[in-house]
């Protein structure tokens, strides 16, 4: 076999001495050991543009390897495996396989990257302790955080809303009255009696008319007063008693009366009183006037003088002598219907406006007096007009609400021991009045009516009680609790959140509910 000798084969421009090919190996031997412990792309370029060129790597190559080794393979850590390098007096060469460190490329360049320390034959890249923990259990630990925050919120949020509710049903009772059931009612009535009082409304109304001539007339002027007894005793006044104004005007009564005694309750005296008209001693307009008072000259240097005493209930008027503006009766006639409509409207208005919220009156408990319409002094809008008034009274009947309940419970409950109830349609029964004046009623301290319909009596439920016996209290001592309620009929109770056995700590976080059904 012809043998060929490698200078045989290369272009004639590259022979060398055998001498110099040999050399030429023997260094490129040394310099692929050398560069097999240079691992930057920038050291390998270098020592591969010597190899090529016959000339000896640069002296920093070797300076870099021996003085700082990390340095190198850190920047090898973050240079892109595929990236070309191109610097002054180097080739572009590029890399090509897999970089050994391309799975950690994306670690951002950082003063805080853990040294790396060269060994003999591999290098060995020392990651913090947590990076390793995260390689270990970074697949499932997710897993086990999220449904443990989740199970932690929602028990804070049970717990920030915790709370018990209680819904009640209160014991109820729907009983008829019987037809034409007569109840009693006093005005001074004492510990088991239904007591009552009465409401008086005066008031006045006036239209302007034409005035068609005139008139001589002669009229005493005449007004409501209310006399008042402070004496525990009756006090009676004879017909045509005087009342004397602090003008000094004098006034007379036209019946015998009798004013009711005063009632002491408590150290404290309420007198009795009675309304009545008084008519002036003379006639002519200089008795018209507006509400005063007025003492009683007959009782005068007597011990009754400062107990009996009275007060005008609207102004004096209709005194008139010479001569008025005249208007025909039938003009009179209907200024008074007219004015009878409206002041009636006033009287019922007005009277209803002055109810307390803890009071109840019925329509068929009202008496409404009005007086006849007449011709006013005062002055018209001009000289072919005239004033018509007319002024009338109210009374009604009035009852305190718990009261009358108690009386309309006791009367169908025979068992009824004066527990707290109410009568939810206790406006819808029928109120019964046997026929009266006004100033009979007024006057009276019995009073007999009768009711009918049928009362829808409910218990009521003390739920401040309630909540404070159920305070830290276990769920399951819960209807024996309630069970000591004789005006609850049913109950139910839920806690939140449902993992709790006992009802909260504080009154706030109890909530009480009555209501007419509970939902199963």
């Amino acid at each position: 076999m012809a043998k060929y000798l490698i200078q045989d084969i290369l272009p004639p421009d590259k022979k060398h001495s055998q001498k110099s090919v040999g050399k030429e190996t023997t260094h490129h031997h040394a310099l692929r050991e050398e560069s097999e412990h240079v691992t930057s792309p920038k050291q390998k370029a270098t020592v591969s543009h010597a190899v090529h060129h016959n000339e000896e790597p640069k002296q920093e190559i070797h300076d870099t390897l021996e003085e700082k080794p990390q340095e190198m393979i850190i920047e090898n850590l973050y240079r892109n495996p595929t990236e070309h390098v191109e610097e002054a007096g180097v080739e572009k060469i590029e890399m090509s396989g897999v970089y050994p460190y391309n799975t950690i490329n994306t670690i951002p360049r950082d003063e805080s990257i853990p040294q790396v320390r060269p060994a003999s034959s591999s290098t060995v890249v020392n990651f913090p302790e947590h990076s390793r923990f995260m390689t270990r259990y970074g697949s499932w630990l997710p897993w086990v955080l999220i449904p443990t925050a989740i199970l932690t919120i929602a028990v804070l949020v049970f717990n920030h809303y915790a709370g018990a509710t209680v819904l009640l049903i209160p014991k109820h009772n729907t009983l008829p009255l019987p037809t034409g059931q007569v109840f009693s009612a006093f005005k001074n009535p004492t510990e088991n009696q239904l007591g009552y009082s009465i409401m008086k409304v005066t008031l006045e109304d006036q239209r302007e008319v034409s005035a068609t001539g005139t008139k001589i007339v002669t009229a005493k002027a005449s007004g409501k007063i209310v006399i008042y007894n402070e004496q525990t005793s009756l006090q009676r006044l004879i017909k045509n008693t005087r009342f004397e104004s602090k003008a000094g005007k004098i006034y007379r009564i036209n019946d015998s009366i009798t004013i009711p005694k005063a009632v002491v309750k408590a150290g404290k005296t309420t007198p009795g009183i009675l309304t009545m008209t008084i008519y002036a001693d003379e006639a002519g307009p200089d008795y018209n006037s507006v509400p005063t008072d007025f003492t009683l000259p007959g009782l005068k240097n007597t011990p009754q003088a400062s107990k009996v005493y009275a007060r005008s209930n609207g102004p004096i008027a209709g005194g008139a002598s010479g001569t008025v503006k005249s208007v025909s009766d039938q003009d009179l006639k209907q200024a008074g219907d007219d004015i009878r409509v409206s002041l009636e409207t006033k009287l019922r208005t007005k009277a209803r406006g002055d109810l307390a919220v803890s009071q109840i009156a019925y329509d068929n408990g009202i008496v409404v007096e009005l007086d006849e319409p007449k011709l006013s002094s005062q002055a018209s809008s001009g000289s072919d007009k005239a004033i018509v008034t007319e002024s009338g009274s109210l009374y009604i009947v009035v009852f305190d609400r718990v009261t009358l309940t108690k009386a309309i419970t006791k009367q169908l409950i025979p068992t009824y021991a004066g527990e707290s109830v109410d009568i939810k349609n206790l406006e819808a029964l029928q109120f019964t009045l046997p026929a009266t004046k006004g100033d009979g009623l007024w006057s009276t301290d019995k009073l007999s009516f009768s009711l009918s319909g049928t009362p829808l009596i409910i218990w009521l439920i003390d739920e401040q009680k309630i909540k404070k016996e159920l305070i830290d209290v276990q769920k399951t001592n819960f209807n024996l609790i309630l069970s000591q309620y004789s005006n609850i009929e049913r109950a139910k109770a839920s806690i939140q959140p449902p993992w709790k056995s006992a009802f909260p700590a504080t009154e706030d976080a109890i909530t009480i509910k009555v209501v007419d059904e509970i939902p199963n």
